[in-house]
């Protein structure tokens, strides 16, 4: 797991703040988000095969949640909540522009 972090801290999770960071200063609005996904599904998705265990969560798994979360069963507590919470934030983005609350958290 430690060496995993070594290689992808600094490859892609500080290339993708930086630029956010970029982003968000050239923007034309002060409206610019982003999420780090720290939850790893535990529902099968082909797509996503072979990312179980030491990987942590792989690129483009926040897709399970917010499609194939809600349409199964084999899911624990915590992941059916962050599935609703990202649900209703990429709803509300969409129609407003601003993602609201998604659990405890304000953008």
């Amino acid at each position: 797991m430690a060496i995993s972090r070594a290689f992808a801290d600094p490859g892609l999770v500080c290339s993708t703040i930086l630029f956010g960071e970029y982003m968000a200063k050239m923007a034309s609005s002060n409206n610019y988000y982003s999420y780090r996904l720290t939850l790893p599904s535990t529902v099968p998705f082909p797509l996503f095969g072979g990312c179980e265990g030491w990987r942590g969560v792989c690129h483009g798994e926040d897709v399970v949640y917010l499609f194939a979360a809600q349409m199964t069963k084999t899911k624990t507590p915590q992941e059916y909540q962050l599935s609703k919470d990202m649900i209703q934030a990429w709803t509300s983005f969409a129609k407003t522009g601003h993602p609201g609350l998604m659990g405890n958290t304000q953008w």
